[in-house]
């Protein structure tokens, strides 16, 4: 019952999104990460990246929106 509730929630909010216009972008950033824990005697940290597009959908509420993304890391 619950996952129905947010299946239908979703797509009524698809609907009403369609007519509010949909903005695109990209995004990107650093990452530093570091292993910590028990048996680990050489903790370096790593840098890298991350990267992606992200499209923000407004609804006819101006107070909500949708803003999917997908990632590299």
């Amino acid at each position: 019952m619950k996952k129905t509730m947010i299946i239908a929630a979703a797509i009524l909010f698809s609907f009403a999104a369609k007519s509010q216009g949909v903005h695109f972008g990209i995004k990107g950033g650093l990452n530093a990460s570091e292993l910590h824990g028990s048996g680990i005697n050489d903790a370096k940290t790593k840098i890298g990246f991350h990267a992606g597009a992200l499209a923000h959908i407004h609804t006819a509420n101006p107070s909500w929106g949708f803003q999917p993304e997908l990632m590299y890391s």
